[in-house]
């Protein structure tokens, strides 16, 4: 007798297991059918064309896919071209072959190549006079070049992009110059170009740019935290038309 309601407890117990088995996959199906016609769903949400399940994807290989049209960089026109090299068969190679050299030549290979030296040193000399009295008189330097010191403007222009677009440290920045340029350079030096020149010479873009967004109909807003050794805390705000994107410090901004 015991062995019987034993039984007959397990099968209520399993009953009731599929009973909510059951209710779970009705619940399911009945979300997997609703879309746009019978329910307040967009009619971006529907499925279309659901894929079978049952088929097999094949992993499309690394590269461009068979079919598709390949991409070339268009060739160097005649008056981009700095140098040209013509390779030869070998004498021997000639000779056994019975070879005719033509005049004409056509191109194998367009090559990027860098200069051995990255650089160019440029003496700036002032020339010298005398006057009636037997003393000497100097030509002035142009302001621009004086003003300029070591790097030109160029140069610092340089050191500016890869400092701000590039995010390279000082200590980065000095070995690109160091071992990619073979020009050594210290470390305060660079950041005397970065905040002493370029960041005044900048002020006036920047300010143009900061008008520019305030008399903007419409301007996206956000601000991100950061660690300032100055403060407890930092917050940069970034604001943005299609125009034009301009980051300061919030306090900053509405002071000026």
């Amino acid at each position: 007798m015991q062995d019987k309601d034993a039984i007959i407890r397990h099968l209520m117990e399993e009953n009731k297991q599929l009973r909510e088995h059951i209710k779970l996959l009705e619940e399911k199906i009945a979300r997997l059918e609703k879309n746009s016609s019978n329910s307040s769903k967009p009619p971006s949400s529907d499925i279309i064309n659901p894929q079978s399940t049952n088929k097999k994807r094949k992993k499309r290989k690394i590269g461009g896919q068979k079919g598709h049209p390949k991409h070339r960089r268009p060739l160097f026109e005649a008056d981009e071209i700095d140098n040209t090299i013509i390779h030869k068969l070998s004498a021997k190679e000639i000779k056994r072959k019975r070879l005719v050299a033509l005049a004409q030549t056509e191109s194998a290979l367009q090559q990027i190549d860098l200069p051995e030296k990255l650089y160019t040193v440029i003496d700036h000399r002032v020339q010298l006079y005398v006057d009636p009295d037997g003393n000497v008189v100097r030509a002035k330097l142009p302001k621009n070049i004086r003003k300029a010191g070591l790097f030109s403007t160029r140069t610092m222009a340089l050191t500016g992009y890869l400092k701000a677009r590039g995010h390279m440290s000082y200590s980065t920045l000095q070995s690109f110059f160091n071992d990619i340029m073979d020009l050594n350079v210290c470390q305060s030096y660079l950041a005397k170009i970065c905040t002493k020149k370029l960041s005044p010479a900048l002020q006036p873009a920047y300010a143009q740019v900061g008008q520019f967004i305030r008399n903007a109909p419409v301007v996206g807003t956000d601000e991100t935290g950061h660690k300032n050794p100055a403060y407890k805390s930092a917050w940069t705000w970034c604001q943005q038309t299609p125009g034009a994107v301009f980051f300061r410090n919030p306090s900053q901004f509405f002071r000026d």
